[in-house]
């Protein structure tokens, strides 16, 4: 089943028009996707949160990892795109898009050497074992590449089994990709997050999944990093909502994808009446399962190890409305300001991390994205 949404979206590509194509898939088996179209002509930069106060009916919004820049104390590298970037909306479609294809799973070339990223793992861990945070999650970018947009987001739609399927082009900023994971989604006063941590390569024979599912829910170093990061969503939400609300609804299930299956939980709780949604964002981003914790300090460290900006990567994309909100986390993503197009992905470092695995796991992640383009980058 092709979209007929997605063929407008190619005319006002090929027109160079201002849009934001957004879809949901709201079903366990992530079957049937809720379709938005979002088109515009006036695209607001903005360095905080606070021109959500503008916002009066569904708009569509590119948060990038340098909103931190707004929030926290310790600065992240800025570049690429700016902190917040808004489409003010002039028209809206609405669709629904039914998965038809069966789930792709496309294997991946054997690990690659990467002794540059090695390095900055290990000293990560150091500086964890020495107390300066519980958890880093460190990062890489993988391009640039020459892509066509509106195939990629093609094949995420049909094949991928994600929770996100997007295309926002603003202006010269361009991203796409298929996330499996939130921010925050808001319903009036309802809140919810769905930390993933913990990941493992998944195999084209069913039988031998279900073994590599047991070994992901029995490994000690993923259960604890994942127990800290539904931790972290609690924190996060217990700053913004009712005291005694903060639960875990779901937790620790498994979750495959076109090339890799999670572990994820559920968080929910219920929203303060005070709190706008600018607030929320500040209480929650970004994600713990992006930047680590304690937040700030993280931060701190991702800044030191990390030789380039994270652009989009790590921040989020969704719409958002006066009581409604739904953020998709921008990892599985691939974006552009008119100079080719990267992905990049990180893994989440504690004491107890293997470099190896974990840059294996890094290219697991930038794999899914953008499949056999990354098996044309080799790292040596």
């Amino acid at each position: 089943m092709e979209s007929e949404i997605l063929e407008i979206v190619e005319d006002l590509k090929k027109n160079n028009r201002n849009f934001a194509y957004f879809c949901k898939f709201t079903d366990d088996q992530r079957i049937t996707g809720e379709e938005t179209l979002i088109t515009g002509t006036d695209v607001i930069e903005a360095s905080d949160t606070s021109i959500f106060s503008k916002i009066q009916t569904e708009t569509p919004i590119i948060l990038s990892f340098s909103l931190v820049n707004s929030i926290f104390k310790s600065k992240a590298k800025e570049g690429l795109f700016p902190p917040v970037l808004m489409l003010n909306p002039e028209g809206t479609l609405k669709g629904r898009y039914t998965r038809s294809a069966t789930a792709v799973h496309s294997p991946m070339k054997e690990n690659v050497k990467d002794h540059e990223m090695e390095e900055k793992i290990i000293a990560a861990r150091e500086r964890i074992r020495n107390g300066e945070a519980l958890q880093v999650v460190v990062s890489r970018d993988f391009g640039p590449f020459s892509l066509d947009p509106l195939d990629m987001v093609r094949t995420f739609l049909r094949t991928d089994r994600s929770l996100y399927v997007y295309y926002f082009k603003f202006n010269e900023y361009e991203i796409f990709g298929s996330s499996p994971e939130n921010l925050i989604t808001r319903d009036r006063t309802d809140l919810m997050i769905e930390p993933i941590a913990g990941t493992r390569r998944i195999s084209i024979d069913e039988s031998e999944n279900e073994e590599i599912a047991k070994d992901l829910l029995s490994d000690q170093k993923e259960l604890l990093e994942h127990r800290m990061l539904v931790d972290l969503a609690r924190n996060d939400l217990g700053k913004i909502s009712d005291y005694g609300t903060v639960h875990v609804e779901r937790s620790m299930e498994i979750r495959q994808f076109s090339s890799v299956m999670h572990i994820v939980s559920q968080v929910r709780s219920k929203l303060r009446r005070d709190i706008e949604n600018s607030e929320i964002i500040n209480a929650v981003f970004p994600a713990g399962t992006v930047s680590g914790a304690p937040k700030d300090r993280a931060i701190r460290i991702i800044n030191d190890l990390e030789t380039s900006p994270r652009g989009p990567y790590a921040g989020c994309v969704g719409l958002i409305e006066p009581e409604k909100m739904d953020m998709a986390l921008t990892i599985r993503t691939i974006y552009g300001n008119g100079n080719g197009y990267f992905v990049r992905s990180g893994a989440g470092i504690v004491k107890d991390s293997d470099p190896e695995r974990e840059v294996d796991e890094i290219r697991m992640k930038s794999y899914s994205a953008v499949g056999g383009k990354l098996n044309e980058d080799i790292v040596n």
